[in-house]
């Protein structure tokens, strides 16, 4: 009679034993959105003509300090800029990580768009990712006439590339993607 009180529970543990197996390949890994706690932005018109924006975010995106953003220099009317990006999180002071890298090493997961508000002047991503699409960490900035405005520079992560976004309604387009960091700076072109 014991061998029969066996039985049941043998074939309970031989079915847990078979459903556990682990042939469901390697775990899929997931990105994460980057942690972003600082943008900062060169541009170089040459000649000395260099103009930097930064945006310092120390709480992280989710803090309750919203970020300041520092504009150093004016732009110069009917110039053009090379411009860069360089994006760190430097949450934990004696472990700042260069973000622009992980960006740059998935170019495939990530775009810079630009907006242009209120000022003759045009932005273009000079720099592609692997499949030939604007990545957009190196830029051109064409600058027109004096006037005052703004520019707005957005990450998109997982975005559709081949889609036709304007780069001032990013966050409200029916392209699927995560925003990592979108920065708004006021600028004076003299």
């Amino acid at each position: 009679m014991k061998h029969f009180k066996l039985i049941p529970f043998l074939v309970l543990l031989f079915v847990v034993a078979v459903s556990c197996d682990s042939d469901d390949g390697p775990p899929q890994v997931i990105n994460e959105s980057e942690v972003i706690t600082t943008m900062s932005i060169t541009l170089d018109a040459g000649g000395g003509d260099v103009v930097t924006m930064t945006s310092l975010d120390a709480d992280g995106p989710d803090g309750p300090t919203p970020p300041a953003n520092i504009v150093v220099g004016d732009l110069t009317a009917g110039a053009t800029y090379s411009g860069s990006i360089v994006l760190l999180d430097e949450s934990d002071p004696n472990d700042i990580e260069n973000i622009t890298l992980e960006v740059e090493e998935e170019d495939l997961e990530h775009q810079f768009y630009f907006c242009v508000t209120a000022l003759d002047a045009s932005v273009s991503g000079e720099n592609l990712d692997s499949e030939g699409n604007v990545l957009g960490t190196m830029f051109t900035l064409t600058v027109g006439n004096a006037g005052s405005g703004t520019l707005t520079f957005t990450l998109l992560h997982d975005g559709d590339k081949e889609a036709t976004v304007d780069g001032c309604n990013v966050s409200s387009s029916a392209q699927a993607g995560e925003i990592d960091i979108e920065q708004t700076f006021s600028v004076d072109i003299l």
